[in-house]
């Protein structure tokens, strides 16, 4: 018995016993109970996959007794801490890259018939927009590939809807789904920049998880607000 239970938790063990037994006619019995095993060890190696796709997914946890009441100061995170001038991942092909900013996910931009993340109409001016060439109409739309922390790129395009609100659409609802973000709880920090080599405009989005945050933070001026 315990000889069966080595081959059920190590894979390894399971598939030198099988290659040895190839050429060995089995009865029911055997067969049907290795057949048991060889999907007990296909689900955990499924399920260690799992966790390891998991954890390529980081984010940052801000442990607090209790929700923030007031957006930070610019340039700096709920948690306090000063933004980092550039993103934590794709740093060999980031050429030009705008200043970080900060924003609180609200409903709107995790509702899958929205489809889009609005995005602060003063920050965009100030940060996005000079990265833009002569030719990039935010109007018809401007062609963008957006990474998540873990370095995968999702094509979106950064609009101005009826000369109100700035947003990146398309591939927004297949990002919020792929990372699990939630409204109010989850602070992306966003940054654009042209790629190094195609000078393509790309953006990088991470994270932070404030866990007792359960509204929407206001702010002393509007200029925060998004």
């Amino acid at each position: 018995m315990e000889e069966e239970k080595d081959l059920t938790y190590d894979p390894s063990a399971a598939a030198l016993t099988l290659t040895s037994m190839k050429h060995e006619k089995l009865d029911e019995k055997t067969a049907a109970k290795l057949h048991q095993m060889k999907t007990e060890v296909r689900a955990r190696l499924q399920s260690l996959n799992k966790a390891k796709g998991k954890a390529l997914k980081p984010t940052i946890h801000v442990k607090s007794a209790a929700s923030p009441t007031v957006l930070p100061e610019h340039g700096y995170s709920i948690d306090g801490t000063k933004l980092p001038r550039l993103p934590p991942i794709m740093r060999e092909i980031i050429g030009q890259c705008s200043e970080p900013f900060e924003k609180q996910l609200t409903p709107t931009d995790v509702k899958d018939h929205q489809c889009r993340l609005a995005l602060n109409k003063d920050l965009v001016k100030q940060k996005l927009l000079p990265m833009l060439n002569k030719k990039e109409n935010v109007v018809e739309g401007v062609p963008v590939k957006v990474f998540g922390p873990d370095g995968k790129g999702y094509d979106m395009r950064l609009c101005f809807w009826s000369g109100k609100v700035y947003v990146l659409i398309k591939g927004w609802k297949d990002f919020f789904h792929e990372y699990g973000l939630e409204a109010f709880k989850h602070w992306a920090t966003i940054w654009m920049f042209r790629h190094r080599k195609s000078d393509d405009l790309c953006m990088v989005i991470t994270w932070k998880y404030v866990e007792h945050t359960n509204k929407l933070i206001s702010s002393r001026s509007r200029f925060y607000e998004g």
